[in-house]
Protein backbone atom coordinates (compact mmCIF):
# COMPACT_ATOMS: atom_id res chain seq x y z
CA UNK A 1 0.00 0.00 0.00
CA UNK A 2 1.28 3.22 -1.06
CA UNK A 3 0.53 5.93 1.38
CA UNK A 4 1.80 9.50 1.26
CA UNK A 5 1.80 11.69 4.62
CA UNK A 6 1.73 15.30 2.92
CA UNK A 7 2.14 18.48 5.35
CA UNK A 8 2.25 21.80 4.62
CA UNK A 9 4.12 23.79 7.62
CA UNK A 10 5.02 27.27 8.60
CA UNK A 11 6.39 27.27 11.93
CA UNK A 12 7.88 23.76 11.83
CA UNK A 13 4.94 22.22 14.54
CA UNK A 14 2.86 20.64 11.29
CA UNK A 15 6.13 19.65 10.13
CA UNK A 16 7.04 17.62 13.06
CA UNK A 17 3.60 15.90 13.48
CA UNK A 18 4.24 14.55 10.18
CA UNK A 19 7.52 13.12 11.09
CA UNK A 20 6.03 11.51 14.36
CA UNK A 21 2.91 9.97 12.47
CA UNK A 22 5.58 8.21 10.19
CA UNK A 23 7.47 6.95 12.41
CA UNK A 24 4.81 5.35 14.52
CA UNK A 25 3.21 4.09 10.68
CA UNK A 26 6.31 2.80 9.60
CA UNK A 27 6.63 0.81 13.35
CA UNK A 28 3.27 -0.44 12.94
CA UNK A 29 2.92 -1.55 9.63
CA UNK A 30 6.68 -1.69 7.84
CA UNK A 31 5.46 -3.42 5.06
CA UNK A 32 3.74 -0.77 3.48
CA UNK A 33 5.58 1.97 1.56
CA UNK A 34 4.94 5.13 3.52
CA UNK A 35 6.60 8.83 2.69
CA UNK A 36 5.80 12.07 4.30
CA UNK A 37 6.74 14.98 2.14
CA UNK A 38 5.84 18.70 1.73
CA UNK A 39 3.45 20.00 -0.35
CA UNK A 40 5.82 22.22 -1.63
CA UNK A 41 7.14 20.06 -3.15
CA UNK A 42 4.19 18.36 -5.12
CA UNK A 43 1.50 19.30 -7.27
CA UNK A 44 -2.13 18.30 -7.26
CA UNK A 45 -1.61 15.70 -9.82
CA UNK A 46 0.89 14.46 -7.29
CA UNK A 47 -1.83 13.30 -4.73
CA UNK A 48 -2.83 10.85 -7.34
CA UNK A 49 -0.34 8.41 -7.16
CA UNK A 50 -0.83 7.35 -3.71
CA UNK A 51 -3.54 4.71 -2.68
CA UNK A 52 -3.88 6.12 0.57
CA UNK A 53 -2.89 9.95 1.19
CA UNK A 54 -2.46 11.52 4.61
CA UNK A 55 -2.82 15.29 4.77
CA UNK A 56 -1.41 17.69 7.48
CA UNK A 57 -2.31 21.06 7.77
CA UNK A 58 -2.41 23.58 10.13
CA UNK A 59 -5.26 26.32 10.32
CA UNK A 60 -3.55 29.86 9.71
CA UNK A 61 -4.84 33.34 10.72
CA UNK A 62 -8.65 33.66 11.33
CA UNK A 63 -9.82 29.93 9.22
CA UNK A 64 -7.42 29.59 6.66
CA UNK A 65 -5.87 27.75 4.45
CA UNK A 66 -1.58 27.47 5.22
CA UNK A 67 0.06 29.11 2.56
CA UNK A 68 1.91 26.30 1.48
CA UNK A 69 -1.73 24.34 0.42
CA UNK A 70 -2.84 26.96 -1.11
CA UNK A 71 -1.90 26.56 -4.91
CA UNK A 72 -2.46 23.17 -4.51
CA UNK A 73 -6.13 23.28 -3.20
CA UNK A 74 -7.06 25.58 -6.00
CA UNK A 75 -5.38 22.65 -8.34
CA UNK A 76 -7.18 20.02 -6.96
CA UNK A 77 -10.64 21.22 -9.02
CA UNK A 78 -8.41 19.85 -12.06
CA UNK A 79 -7.56 16.36 -10.41
CA UNK A 80 -9.91 13.02 -10.13
CA UNK A 81 -8.94 11.67 -6.28
CA UNK A 82 -11.43 8.79 -6.91
CA UNK A 83 -10.17 5.38 -4.81
CA UNK A 84 -8.13 7.22 -2.79
CA UNK A 85 -8.32 6.85 0.83
CA UNK A 86 -8.06 10.14 3.09
CA UNK A 87 -7.43 10.77 6.36
CA UNK A 88 -6.31 13.92 7.31
CA UNK A 89 -4.85 15.88 10.82
CA UNK A 90 -4.65 19.39 11.31
CA UNK A 91 -3.08 22.19 14.23
CA UNK A 92 -4.54 24.91 15.51
CA UNK A 93 -4.86 27.28 18.25
CA UNK A 94 -8.35 26.71 20.29
CA UNK A 95 -7.27 29.39 22.95
CA UNK A 96 -6.52 32.30 20.73
CA UNK A 97 -8.58 31.17 17.46
CA UNK A 98 -11.94 29.15 19.16
CA UNK A 99 -14.58 30.48 16.39
CA UNK A 100 -12.48 28.92 14.28
CA UNK A 101 -10.38 26.09 15.37
CA UNK A 102 -8.87 23.20 12.61
CA UNK A 103 -11.24 24.97 10.03
CA UNK A 104 -8.24 24.50 7.53
CA UNK A 105 -8.32 21.15 8.63
CA UNK A 106 -12.13 21.26 7.49
CA UNK A 107 -11.72 22.68 4.47
CA UNK A 108 -9.18 20.09 2.89
CA UNK A 109 -10.91 17.66 3.56
CA UNK A 110 -14.12 18.65 2.37
CA UNK A 111 -12.49 19.41 -1.03
CA UNK A 112 -10.63 16.17 -1.27
CA UNK A 113 -14.12 14.76 -0.77
CA UNK A 114 -15.50 16.49 -3.48
CA UNK A 115 -12.37 15.30 -5.96
CA UNK A 116 -13.20 11.59 -5.48
CA UNK A 117 -11.34 11.05 -2.69
CA UNK A 118 -12.97 8.04 0.31
CA UNK A 119 -12.80 9.55 3.59
CA UNK A 120 -14.20 8.78 7.02
CA UNK A 121 -11.11 7.56 8.24
CA UNK A 122 -9.29 8.67 11.16
CA UNK A 123 -12.15 10.80 12.36
CA UNK A 124 -11.20 11.78 16.10
CA UNK A 125 -13.57 12.59 19.18
CA UNK A 126 -14.16 16.30 19.97
CA UNK A 127 -14.58 15.23 23.46
CA UNK A 128 -11.95 17.23 25.72
CA UNK A 129 -11.17 19.54 22.93
CA UNK A 130 -12.64 23.31 24.17
CA UNK A 131 -13.72 25.54 21.16
CA UNK A 132 -16.42 27.41 19.98
CA UNK A 133 -16.95 26.61 16.27
CA UNK A 134 -15.06 24.64 13.95
CA UNK A 135 -15.07 23.71 10.08
CA UNK A 136 -13.76 20.55 10.66
CA UNK A 137 -16.25 19.03 12.91
CA UNK A 138 -19.04 15.87 11.46
CA UNK A 139 -23.01 16.99 11.02
CA UNK A 140 -23.18 15.45 15.05
CA UNK A 141 -20.57 17.44 16.60
CA UNK A 142 -19.09 14.07 17.76
CA UNK A 143 -15.96 13.97 15.05
CA UNK A 144 -13.59 16.18 13.59
CA UNK A 145 -13.06 15.18 9.99
CA UNK A 146 -9.50 13.99 11.56
CA UNK A 147 -6.56 14.42 14.35
CA UNK A 148 -6.68 17.58 15.84
CA UNK A 149 -3.67 18.88 17.76
CA UNK A 150 -3.31 22.03 19.53
CA UNK A 151 0.73 22.66 20.08
CA UNK A 152 0.32 26.13 21.54
CA UNK A 153 -2.42 25.03 24.18
CA UNK A 154 -2.32 21.03 24.32
CA UNK A 155 1.08 20.55 23.24
CA UNK A 156 1.93 18.13 25.79
CA UNK A 157 -0.87 15.88 24.10
CA UNK A 158 0.69 15.43 20.72
CA UNK A 159 2.72 12.41 21.19
CA UNK A 160 0.30 10.13 22.88
CA UNK A 161 -3.30 11.23 20.28
CA UNK A 162 -0.78 10.98 17.43
CA UNK A 163 -0.02 7.13 18.83
CA UNK A 164 -3.24 6.74 19.61
CA UNK A 165 -5.00 8.06 16.05
CA UNK A 166 -1.96 6.10 14.04
CA UNK A 167 -3.55 2.67 15.48
CA UNK A 168 -6.68 3.84 14.86
CA UNK A 169 -5.87 4.66 11.06
CA UNK A 170 -3.94 1.40 10.89
CA UNK A 171 -6.83 -0.48 11.77
CA UNK A 172 -9.33 1.25 9.69
CA UNK A 173 -7.04 1.30 6.34
CA UNK A 174 -6.73 -2.90 7.09
CA UNK A 175 -10.21 -3.49 7.32
CA UNK A 176 -10.23 -1.60 4.11
CA UNK A 177 -7.65 -3.45 2.54
CA UNK A 178 -9.59 -6.67 3.70
CA UNK A 179 -12.87 -5.63 2.51
CA UNK A 180 -11.65 -4.46 -1.16
CA UNK A 181 -9.56 -7.94 -1.21
CA UNK A 182 -12.85 -10.00 -0.58
CA UNK A 183 -14.79 -8.69 -3.28
CA UNK A 184 -12.22 -8.79 -5.80
CA UNK A 185 -11.78 -13.03 -5.03
CA UNK A 186 -15.79 -13.01 -4.95
CA UNK A 187 -15.46 -11.24 -8.45
CA UNK A 188 -12.51 -13.29 -9.77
Amino acid sequence: MKIGIIYGSSTGNTQDAAELINEELQDIRSDWNIEAKDICELSAEDLTSYEVLIAGIPTWDIGELQSDWIDVYEQLDTVDLKGIKVAVFGLGDAGAYSDSYQDAMGLLYEKLIERGGEGEIGFWPTEGYIFDDSKAVTDDGQHFYGLALDEEGEGDMTGERIAEWVKQVSKELELVKKNTERKESATG
